[in-house]
């Protein structure tokens, strides 16, 4: 026999979907809010500890159920069960058997002494209404928490608009709708302000569950917050035909947007751009100033480097894909516009393009690529440099030890010095070691005129020598024989034959210049 309808109103159900359609729940989440609201105040107006459950019937109507203990002698209706009971039919000794005690209430003044055929709602008394409406409250808060976080979860980097309704320490409280935002100071531009009040753009950049519910927290220097900006601003990129692939922002400074497009008729750039300018110039507003460079992206990486150190003008861009950096050259008086502000262009570049992008000017370029030449021609060490000029082990370190071991040193010093350290021999040392020096600034001159990775071995009048003979015994006389056997040549021999001392003395004897002998060096390394 069911609870009388006096403690469940008829209305029970149409008030169930009257809240949950004004709360936006699922009524299941609502109905079992009830029941369990219910249960905890039949269990505090009884004082029980019973396992109870609670079922409501849809025509609003309860039952309620309680587990009782099997015993052979029953001293306590209320939370036991004879052994002997058809509901207790195998169940043994001690078990608990579930079963419906919804006419079996007794209660009177907190102890079990009257038997009734049912009970009202007034038995459950204020306490107990009290409670469920609790824990009602509690649950509904609790439903439409995690109806709050599931409706933004997932929804990051989308944008919203909302009402400043307050500030707290320079965070800022936005109404969003349905609930309400954190607009964190650190995220929020340089300079940039709000007071109560104001209309407010952000994306979501996090959502998170805690105990006080769900947070939603914005942003207004996420990238995604520009690349929001540009699909309201341009059709192109909210229906697609234009696409930002790649976006680098240094927020309340400077952004850097690549784009491209997917039909060949559209200007990617122009179309970000607007007549007069008017589209990115409504996005700069909206960032409170931050300039924008729009480029071209590319999928040649050489070519997407070059656009993305706009402004500056990029004269060679040398790729080691391997480790993803890019030595870019630039002229001198592009430097600086290379580099920008503190560095700024070439990082956001970098960001951009991701990679790790290295600009140098030319004169550094060429005089890097210079030493490295000299290295190759003369070795990186003071003995190497001395006994290409024929200074033995025997005086190399006295030359060291006077800070005459690398060829400029050499060129610069004085004929005495060179004659006290190498007798007769440091006249013939100094000539030689000053025409060598001589080619090698006017190479550097080239260089910076025009830099250049390599230098090319142009074929011209050579001075007459006798041909320089080969491991094997075969002599050869000019440098293009000397490519062709060593073309023919194993690996290490090569190596071994291009560190002969002898071979180098031949080919500045043939009037090589440095450039190129280290080109040739470094085409067999």
């Amino acid at each position: 026999m069911a609870v009388k309808q006096k403690f469940v109103p008829p209305s029970l159900q149409d008030a169930l979907e009257e809240l949950t359609q004004e709360k936006g729940l699922e009524v299941r989440v609502v109905q079992e809010a009830i029941e369990e609201a219910v249960a905890e105040a039949f269990r505090k107006q009884f004082d029980t500890e019973m396992a109870v459950t609670v079922k409501i019937r849809p025509d609003g109507s309860f039952r309620i159920f309680g587990g009782k203990t099997v015993v052979d002698q029953v001293a306590d209706p209320f939370t036991e069960i004879s052994s002997s009971d058809p509901a207790a039919k195998g169940y043994g000794l001690g078990d608990t058997v579930v079963v419906e005690i919804t006419q079996e209430i007794s209660a009177l003044d907190g102890k079990r002494k009257k038997k009734k055929k049912g009970f009202s709602g007034e038995e459950f008394g204020r306490l107990a209404a009290m409670q469920a409406k609790q824990i009602i409250r509690q649950r509904i808060r609790e439903a439409e928490r995690r109806k709050t976080y599931e409706e933004y979860k997932g929804r990051e980097g989308e944008m919203v608009h909302g009402k400043v309704q307050r500030i707290r320490r320079g965070n800022i409280i936005v109404d969003i709708g349905r609930t309400e935002a954190l607009l964190p100071a650190r995220d929020l531009m340089p300079r940039e302000r709000f007071r109560e009040g104001d209309r407010v753009k952000a994306v979501i950049r996090d959502v998170r569950l805690t105990a006080r519910g769900a947070q939603i927290i914005l942003s207004r220097t996420h990238p995604d917050f520009v690349r929001r900006l540009f699909e309201m601003e341009v059709t192109e990129v909210y229906d697609g035909t234009v696409e930002i692939k790649s976006l680098a922002r240094e927020p309340g400074f400077r952004s850097k947007v690549a784009v491209f497009s997917r039909d060949a008729q559209v200007d990617p750039v122009g179309a970000c751009v607007g007549q007069k300018g008017i589209r990115v110039q409504t996005i700069v507003k909206e960032l409170g100033g931050e300039k924008i460079d729009i480029v071209y992206w590319d999928p040649e990486p050489t070519v997407f480097i070059r656009n993305a150190l706009l402004p500056a003008e990029i004269e060679r861009v040398v790729l080691k894909e391997d480790e993803r950096i890019a030595d870019v050259v630039v002229a001198d008086d592009q430097l600086s516009l290379a580099i920008g502000r503190e560095g700024q262009n070439a990082r956001l570049a970098a960001r951009l393009t991701e990679w790790t992008i290295n600009i140098r000017g030319k004169s550094e370029m060429a005089r890097e690529t210079a030493q490295s030449l000299l290295e190759i021609t003369f070795g990186s060490t003071p003995e190497e440099v001395l006994s290409r000029f024929g200074i033995g082990a025997e005086t190399a370190p006295a030359f060291a030890a006077a800070g005459l071991g690398s060829l400029e040193n050499l060129a610069t010093a004085e004929t005495a010095v060179l004659i006290e350290l190498a007798g007769d021999a440091g006249v013939d040392i100094q000539k030689r070691v000053r025409k060598v020096w001589e080619e090698v600034q006017e190479e550097m001159r080239k260089m910076e005129g025009e830099y250049a990775p390599t230098f090319p071995i142009e074929e011209k009048p050579r001075k007459v020598v006798p041909p320089f003979v080969l491991p094997d015994g075969t002599g050869v006389g000019n440098i293009e024989e000397l490519t062709a056997h060593l073309d023919a040549m194993p690996a290490e021999e090569v190596d071994r034959l291009l560190k002969n001392e002898d071979l180098h003395r031949w080919l500045q004897e043939m009037e090589y210049t440095p450039g190129e002998i280290g080109t040739l060096v470094e085409r067999y390394r």
